[in-house]
């Protein structure tokens, strides 16, 4: 089975509210977003919500010059869910 991202519209994406770690891809303005159970639309990807960096990283996004931040899981949190 092949691994296969959510994916449509912006307009779509705006009419779901994705499950919590859900990736949704938008074709037109391919961005990428990840739910948080609550958010219409999901999260978008690198938005982080707080102050931008102020010195170099060693966090890159997809193609090695973008600089998107760390994830982190709350300890104690075993639950990622089913492949």
């Amino acid at each position: 089975m092949a691994f296969q991202i959510r994916r449509g519209t912006n307009a779509q994406r705006l009419t779901i509210i994705p499950l919590q770690g859900e990736l949704i891809f938008t074709t037109d303005t391919k961005a990428l977003y990840v739910g948080d159970g609550t958010t219409i639309g999901g999260v978008a990807v690198g938005s982080g919500g707080g102050a931008a960096p102020s010195g170099p990283s060693n966090d890159y996004g997809l193609f090695g010059d973008e600089d998107y931040g760390s994830f982190a899981t709350p300890a104690g949190d075993e639950d990622y869910g089913t492949f």
